[in-house]
Order: structure tokens, then C-alpha cells, then sequence
């Protein structure tokens, strides 16, 4: 066997192996802790850089030490498929390995990169082109000052400058660098930290002339959950450019203890799900049939047809829903501009979206009486966004005998939950993992809105379902789409929102709903159609910081779709959107009576948050028990505003001027006065 290979296990020889590359320093110390936890009988290679046994090797290209290690994995196993992995700086080796062999007419079963930001290379432009790139002590310094900052801002270079030689240079980067520690063994010498830091340096001058090119084959990123200034998640979004199928999966932990136990575990599951034990002419591997899908086409016809295949079922319910499906496609193929990872995101939202919708609809066939379901005065929350609505929301679900929507109902409605099995129904688990992978990539939108599968959410999750929503307008700019939604019908989808409701109910009822969505209010007609015995609740603020704020929220959201995000674009079209919502809404309310509806300020929301609800209870006739005063003091208590951070924001930072929003709202300010 090469001497650059290293067996962890020989395992079954009717199992394929798994090949991972090492990391950046070249040894193969972090694995250590794999064979533990993957099958026994699962053979696991990998592969060592060859100055790690004495050999005087060196490279200058990736994919030169790319084509030498593919000599010795060929020695254990002649022909494809292949299992191969990276980790850290050894991922671009690995990828290049998978590139080669499909260009020499191998199969790649199954390629891992595993947490590599992309990029360093975009890291270390700056550098380029100083003549002491690529040397020992440059390297040591750039990763000092990237992992470990000073707080003024200034470089750690006086600090190893005063050092005579490189070896005193070393012992004190081992010393105060935080992560070192986990890249070698606790008995490695100070010889093995210089070979290490030879390697280091060869690999992290490969890496940043690297340049990845388009790969189809099925690519799984494992990304750790636990992120730093060194890896901020956005910078694992051009993955997508170069991989348009890739699968991302989160593993517990950061970027050295994602290979701790018990982390190590959860990686070892979410790897050996995707390998690849067997050729695809016999079609056991399932790992094979999720590469054949398309993650970034966006045309009715594939999202169609993946849906019904991924559903089992065939009949969508009122076809009426293409024509919002068809406009919100065309809207976000010419304006839009989503970068590669986007359009697979909306790619998942809309094949959940249309699974749903066939989920559902086999309900009401199955069980007609779903649909004869009462829905009595559903309580409404509505206004404009960032005006206390989602705290109202929460302190209002503290009332036993109300029904909310939670957010993993409202992510997934069918089947109609069980209030005998609701504690330990699957789809929370599987909701609070897809927000898990949301928040990844939006870190900072949490401060703004914290997305908790078992907690009150909105109802623009059961609206999208009809694919006329003004949610899908703050994830894009599809300003298109934007101006056909003012001129629909808001009627219909609200009956098929109703019919979702009726689904949620049918098994699991209470007094009365409480309901929250913001743009409710540009859809009040409608509403009071479908729903006329209705109560509703306004929430009331200042609409100079209503914009502001929900343009830094909007601001937050969209480069996880688009790499064109103008701060002037999103003021423009928030604007636009929240006014139109209020100018409708003051239109709807005319046909409303004063006992239906209960108007809310955000100052005396914040100030009196019990006092509050005590109002809009005593306004609707509603039963304040003891149970829901001590529940509403315990969630007062427990959840504290800013809890999950606070943001700021300005309307000149969106191009806006205090003027001119203030005279989009003349109405509204004349009709509610000082808010």
C-alpha cells in the first residue's frame, strides 16, 4: 500500500471504501475519532501529505497533488465508483481528485467536502502579490490576525518580530493560538510543528490559486454549526456556483470539535447515508438518485413533476394556483438574479409548497368532512410589520383555550395533527432543522425574527401555498411580481386558506384561533369576506421606523439568494409595499365595526405588555383566567425584549428621506394621530 495512504480499517471487502483527504497541515489527526463511529465493516482510507513520511516531495498545483494521490487510492481500488472526502484546507484536493476521475471516465459515487469555506482565496487576495506571500511567518501572522484579532484593529506582527528566529516565532503561535492545539497529537515535537507549518504553507499558496470548475456529480458540504470570524457562513455560498446540485448538511460543533465526540457521531450518520456502496447499473445506491435532480431549475414543468414524484400523489386541488406559480416564476427568472445556492432554496420552497399542496388536497378527497369543519371568530392580528405584532402574538398564545398556528404545522400542514400525538409529531424536528440550516446562512435576521418550530408563527406560511403572497417580494427583488399582486383577487386564496385552517381544526379545535400576519391588513377585504365574523387587532408605530426596520430586515434576507442586494432598491420597493398595504387596509376598514376590531400602539405594547392584552380581552369579551395571567408573567419573564439581540437601522442608509415617507402615510398619521 502507498505510504501516503493511511488504513484506519481494511473492513468488508464488499464495501467500498471511504478516502478522505487530509487538511491543510497535511496529517490525518483529526480523523481519529471516525472509524469509532461508522459502521465496522466500512473500509476508511486517508491520505497523508508525503512530507509526513520523510518523503522530499512537494507541490506547486492542486491538481498535480490531486493526480498523486489518485495513484495511490487506485491501488486499493482499481476502478470507480468512489467514496472520497475532504476536510478543511485538504477540500479542494478532493474535489479536484473527483474532477479527474470524471474527466477519465470514472464514477464518483459519492464526493464530501467537509467545512470549507469558500474562500480563503478571497481572504488572502490582499496579499497576493507582496513579495513575502507564502512564507512561513506571513502565514503564521495572516491566520494570528484572522483567528485571533486585536480589538484596536492592529496586526500581531510586532509581537512575533520581537523574537529572534522562527523557532521561538512557532512555539509562541502554538502557545496563544486557540485552534492549533487539534491539529497535531499532544506529544508532537517541535520538529513535527515545523513540518507542519512546511505543509501548511505549501497548502495555503495551492489554495489560493486554485480555481474550481463545474462539478455535477453528488456533493454533500457538511457545514459546522458553530461559526467565527474565520468562517462566516455566507462565504460557503459560492459552493453552490461550482456544485448546483449540492446537498448542505449541519453537523454540532465548530470547525475543529465538529470531529469531538459526541459531534463526530452525528457527522459519521449524515456521511455514511450518502455513500455509495454499489455500481448505479444495480440501483441500490440512493445517494445516486438525489444527484440525477436538477437543484437550481426554476421551470414549472420540473418543479411539477419533482413534487408529485417526491409526494406520491398527482392532483393539486383547484388549478387556479398556477396562475400566481406561474408569475412568481417568471417574475424570479428575469429579475431576481439569484446566485446558484438561491435558486436551489427557492427551488426547496416551492417543491415544499407544491408537496404540500398534494398532501392536502389527498386529505380533503380522503376525509370530505374536514372541509364542513367550523372555524368561529378566528382572532387576527394584522398592521404594519415591526410594530410588536410577533410579541402580541406570543402573549396571546399563552391562553389555553385559543388554538395558534405553530411554525411546524404551518411548514408542513398535513396530516391534520393530533393533539394525542402532537408532543412528539415529527415535523417539529424536521421544521426546527430546516430553520437551523435558514439561520446558518441569515445569522443576524434572528435578533429581528427568531424562528422556533413549536412557537406561534405567521400565517403567510399557509398563504404562499396559492402562490400569491407579498412574503415571496422581501426574499427577491421580483418587482414584477409585486405589481400583478395588487391588482388580484385576494378572495380565493383566502378560501384556500380557510380550507388549511379547517385541516389544522379538524382534529384539534379550541375556543378560537389567534392568528398574525402583518400583510393581512393590503388583504382585509378578503378576509372580512371569507371570514366575516372576524376579530381583528391593528398594531400601530411610527412608520419612519416601521420602514427602516423592515428594510434592514429585508436587507438580511437576500444574500442568501442574490449577490445584487442595493440597499436603495429595498427602501424603494419596502415603501412602496408597506403603503400600499396601509392605503388598502384603510379602505377595508370602512366595512369593519369598532367592536371588531381593537387598534394597539407599540408604546403600550412595550410599556404594559399585560395591561395591553387585558384591553384587547375585556374589548372582545374574551375570559381572562388566572392560568392565562400566570402563563403571560412566566413568558414575560423568561423572554426579555432584545433577547435574541438587537439591531439598528436608519432610512437614510435605504435612500430614504423622512419627508417623503412621512407623506406616503399622510392618511394613516392624520387618522391614528401621535403613535
Amino acid at each position: 500500500m502507498p505510504a501516503c495512504l493511511v488504513k484506519f480499517r481494511e473492513g468488508s471487502h464488499h464495501i467500498l471504501p471511504i478516502f478522505l483527504v487530509h487538511p491543510i497541515a497535511g496529517n490525518t489527526h483529526n480523523y481519529v475519532n471516525l472509524p469509532n463511529v461508522l459502521d465496522p465493516e466500512q473500509p476508511i482510507y486517508a491520505l497523508q501529505h508525503p512530507k509526513w513520511i520523510n518523503e522530499n516531495r512537494s507541490f506547486t498545483r492542486i491538481e498535480e497533488i490531486a493526480a498523486y494521490y489518485l495513484e495511490a487510492v487506485r491501488q486499493v481500488q482499481p476502478r470507480g465508483p468512489y467514496n472520497i472526502g475532504g476536510y478543511s484546507g485538504g477540500v479542494y484536493i478532493s474535489y479536484e481528485m473527483a474532477q479527474q476521475l470524471t474527466v477519465q471516465g470514472e464514477e464518483v459515487g459519492f464526493l464530501a467536502l467537509i467545512d470549507k469555506p469558500h474562500w480563503e482565496t478571497e481572504a488572502d487576495k490582499p496579499n497576493w502579490n507582496k513579495s513575502e506571500f507564502g512564507t512561513p511567518l506571513e502565514t503564521m501572522i495572516y491566520f494570528a490576525d484572522l483567528r485571533t484579532p486585536k480589538r484596536n484593529g492592529e496586526s500581531h506582527l510586532s509581537e512575533y518580530q520581537q523574537f529572534n528566529n522562527f523557532d521561538e516565532q512557532l512555539r509562541y503561535f502554538i502557545k496563544n493560538s486557540p485552534w492549533i492545539g487539534d491539529m497535531l497529537p499532544t506529544d508532537a515535537t517541535l520538529d513535527d510543528w515545523k513540518k507542519f507549518w512546511d505543509v501548511f504553507v505549501e497548502l495555503r499558496v495551492m489554495n489560493v490559486s486554485y480555481s474550481p470548475k463545474i462539478y455535477h456529480g453528488l456533493t454533500v458540504y457538511y457545514a459546522a454549526a458553530e461559526r467565527d470570524i474565520y468562517y462566516p457562513r455566507l462565504n460557503e455560498k459560492p459552493w453552490f456556483k461550482f456544485v448546483p446540485n449540492l446537498i448542505f448538511e449541519e453537523v454540532p460543533g465548530d470547525h475543529v470539535t465538529m470531529w469531538h465526540h459526541p459531534n463526530v457521531q452525528v457527522l459519521a450518520q449524515k456521511m455514511k447515508h450518502y455513500f455509495c456502496q454499489a455500481p448505479k447499473t444495480q440501483s441500490t445506491n440512493e445517494g445516486a438518485q438525489v444527484a440525477t435532480i436538477n437543484q437550481t431549475d426554476l421551470s414549472k414543468d420540473f418543479l411539477l413533476e419533482t413534487a408529485q414524484q417526491k409526494a406520491g400523489l398527482d392532483d393539486f386541488g383547484n388549478q387556479r394556483f398556477l396562475i400566481g406559480l406561474e408569475q412568481l416564476i417568471e417574475s424570479t427568472n428575469k429579475e431576481a438574479q439569484l446566485h446558484a445556492m438561491g435558486k436551489n432554496l427557492v427551488q426547496q420552497l416551492i417543491i415544499r409548497l407544491l408537496v404540500n399542496r398534494l398532501q392536502m388536497q389527498n386529505d380533503f378527497k380522503q376525509h370530505p368532512d374536514i372541509l364542513q369543519t367550523p372555524i368561529k371568530q378566528p382572532l387576527f392580528i394584522m398592521g404594519l410589520p415591526r410594530t410588536g405584532s410577533t410579541h402580541l402574538h406570543n402573549l396571546l398564545a399563552q391562553d389555553p383555550n385559543s388554538r395558534w398556528l405553530h411554525l411546524w404545522e404551518a411548514f408542513t400542514p398535513s396530516p391534520s395533527p393530533d393533539p394525542k400525538t402532537v408532543a412528539t409529531d415529527s415535523r417539529i424536528k424536521k421544521t426546527q432543522e430546516s430553520f437551523k440550516a435558514y439561520e446558518m446562512f441569515n445569522p443576524e435576521s434572528t435578533a429581528m425574527h427568531k424562528y422556533n418550530a413549536n412557537a406561534p408563527e405567521e400565517c403567510l406560511w399557509l398563504l404562499q401555498h396559492d402562490f400569491m403572497s407579498i412574503s415571496f417580494s422581501f426574499l427577491m427583488s421580483i418587482p414584477s411580481y409585486t405589481e400583478w399582486l395588487k391588482t388580484q383577487d385576494m378572495t380565493p386564496v383566502y378560501d384556500y386558506y380557510r380550507h388549511q385552517l379547517q385541516l389544522l381544526s379538524w382534529k384539534w379545535s379550541a375556543d378560537h384561533w389567534v392568528l398574525k400576519n402583518p400583510f393581512h391588513m393590503g388583504d382585509l377585504s378578503a378576509l372580512t369576506a371569507v371570514f366575516p365574523d372576524a376579530h381583528f387587532i391593528q398594531t400601530h408605530r411610527e412608520p419612519l421606523k416601521v420602514t427602516a426596520s423592515y428594510s434592514r430586515l429585508i436587507e438580511k434576507l437576500r444574500p442568501a439568494y442574490s449577490d445584487k442586494v442595493d440597499s436603495q432598491i429595498i427602501g424603494k420597493e419596502t415603501l412602496d409595499i408597506l403603503s400600499h398595504q396601509i392605503e388598502q387596509g384603510m379602505k377595508a376598514r370602512t366595512a369593519i365595526s369598532d367592536g371588531q376590531i381593537c387598534d394597539i400602539p407599540f408604546d403600550n405594547l412595550v410599556k404594559d405588555p399585560v395591561g395591553t392584552v387585558q384591553q384587547i380581552y375585556d374589548h372582545f369579551g374574551y375570559e381572562y383566567s388566572q392560568v392565562m395571567a400566570n402563563n403571560l408573567d412566566k413568558y414575560i419573564t423568561n423572554n426579555p425584549r432584545y433577547k435574541h439581540g438587537k439591531y439598528s437601522y436608519s432610512l437614510e442608509e435605504f435612500g430614504l428621506d423622512a419627508s417623503v415617507v412621512n407623506e406616503r402615510f399622510n392618511e394613516y398619521l392624520k387618522n391614528n394621530g401621535a403613535l
